[in-house]
């Protein structure tokens, strides 16, 4: 697993093919800001899916955030 000053990427692989180090960092960075945008959405906007996404980033969330180094 690539690290770029101290920030460590999650090893995906999108049918059969390993992402590099800025693919993975971007794949990360959309998800969050997807979170982002869709926290932000008004309560009446929040139906259907909603709950649905942010249980599945929470589970990606988890994936990468694994590969982190601990800092003290």
């Amino acid at each position: 697993m690539p690290e770029f000053n101290g920030i460590v990427e999650p090893d995906i692989t999108i049918n059969g093919t390993k992402l590099s180090f800025g693919q993975a960092m971007t794949v990360r960075v959309a998800i969050e800001s997807f979170a982002g945008y869709i926290s932000g959405l008004s309560p009446e906007a929040r139906v259907g899916i909603f709950n649905g996404y942010m249980d599945r980033i929470g589970e990606l969330r988890e994936f990468y955030m694994a590969n982190q180094p601990r800092r003290s």
